[in-house]
């Protein structure tokens, strides 16, 4: 069984300048961290924030991987911050 290492405790504090071009919501995405993903939403962050690098949002970088099930829920967690914006 792969061993598992939890995200959320440190992923707001690991770099993610332009050098690497994105941001803690992308390294979620990358680690399949769920939990990770729902803590970053739960406090505000833009489900469509794109990397600096290549411009591209955390669901965009979910499809490279086939990560359907990331895919799914950050669409639910985009429509709501866009449904926020407009009311």
């Amino acid at each position: 069984m792969p061993t598992s290492i939890p995200v959320r405790p440190y992923i707001l504090d690991l770099p993610s300048g332009p050098a690497l071009g994105f941001k803690a919501l992308h390294k979620a995405v990358i680690a399949r961290d769920l939990d990770s993903i729902h803590f970053l939403m739960e406090r505000g962050v833009d489900p469509m924030i794109e990397d600096a690098r290549w411009g591209s949002s955390p669901r965009r970088w979910a499809s490279f991987d086939d990560a359907t099930e990331i895919m799914e829920l950050l669409s639910k967690y985009e429509e709501e911050w866009q449904d926020d914006d407009d009311g």
